[in-house]
């Protein structure tokens, strides 16, 4: 993700729940079949789709639920629709909720349902994942493959692969040119919590900057060394940045040193807010 943003690609990601579509399938198809059943789906089409559904799901509610889930285009998520379900999704698929959320907290990028995209269905066990452009053009793909990966180790719990191609990003980006950009900076953490570096960074990033996470560290001396031929700037990361001080870039040269307000400090105020109502 971070990778993609530095080439300045925007993206969303697009979600699909394959185990939600095989635990309906097998209710009504034997176990046998069902893999042929899903080859079928994936390279259907919408009518086509429609017809294998009403060919085999027996239950009428159940195949027409299923039918108007295929139906839908790709749907940006929101966890406050889970008790709703505003998408009349089977029960089988509400899990997609949190998992929207989930990525969409971590990344902080949107996230799509995308029922009608069935890539790798033969091979990803449940959640699957697709990386597109704002108009829709793939980047890259993966999901959950812990089934498949058992068959070459049965000690594999669990097997969860992304992937896209180098060709394909340097298609996509702008035309950027690296040595012309007048600020790249070094962003590193001394004990500040994964959640605060991301929203640092995408701070950065929407204000145009050129970031790197360089991850932890115990001296900043050395940081400042090691970081000199590659970056121009420097921001160190801690708890009291976290709780509300001013981010310090620190220019490398010391000619352009500039500041940024805590991504916390709404939270902050809002908290501290909150609690003089409630002493008043």
């Amino acid at each position: 993700m971070i990778y993609l943003r530095h080439n300045g690609i925007k993206i969303n990601i697009h979600i699909n729940n394959y185990e939600a579509l095989r635990n309906i399938l097998s209710e009504y198809v034997p176990k046998e079949s069902i893999s042929e059943i899903l080859h079928q789906l994936q390279f259907s089409s919408l009518e086509e789709r429609m017809q294998i559904f009403e060919k085999y799901i027996t239950d009428k509610t159940r195949c027409e639920q299923l039918k108007n889930v295929f139906r839908l285009e790709p749907e940006k998520m929101n966890y406050k629709d889970l008790n709703e379900n505003k998408l009349n999704l089977p029960k089988e698929y509400l899990g997609i909720y949190k998992m929207a959320k989930g990525l969409s907290y971590i990344t902080n990028t949107e996230v799509f349902f995308d029922p009608q995209d069935l890539h790798s269905i033969e091979t990803i066990d449940n959640y699957a994942l697709r990386f597109r452009t704002k108009d829709g053009i793939a980047l890259g793909d993966g999901g959950e493959y812990s089934n498949y990966a058992k068959r070459w180790n049965d000690k594999i719990q669990s097997f969860w692969s992304v992937a896209s191609g180098v060709e394909a990003i340097e298609r996509h980006s702008p035309q950027l040119d690296f040595d012309e950009i007048r600020r790249k900076i070094a962003v590193c953490s001394i004990d500040a919590t994964p959640n605060f570096i991301l929203k640092v960074i995408k701070e950065l990033e929407d204000m145009g900057e050129c970031v790197v996470y360089k991850g932890k560290i115990k001296n900043v001396g050395k940081v400042f060394k090691q970081a000199k031929n590659d970056f121009s700037h420097v921001a160190i990361l801690g708890s009291n940045e976290e709780n509300g001080d001013k981010i310090r870039i620190k220019s490398i040269k010391g000619d352009d040193d500039f500041e940024l307000d805590s991504p916390n400090n709404d939270i902050l105020n809002k908290t501290c807010k909150e609690d003089l109502r409630e002493e008043k």
